[in-house]
């Protein structure tokens, strides 16, 4: 995965620190923040 592209698709009428608050509460997204700093991933195999 290279980029991912958010685009919100925001009603008229909004203030700027309306829309301000919903890009700063996209930036603080986990999955944001997930991809942006790559999880170790690990596969193991338990016998049952």
């Amino acid at each position: 995965m290279s980029e991912i592209e958010v685009v919100y698709h925001l009603p008229k009428g909004l203030t700027q620190q309306q829309i301000g608050a919903l890009v700063r509460a996209g930036d603080r997204c986990k999955v944001h923040h997930t991809i942006e700093k790559v999880p170790t991933i690990s596969v193991s195999v338990q016998e049952l």
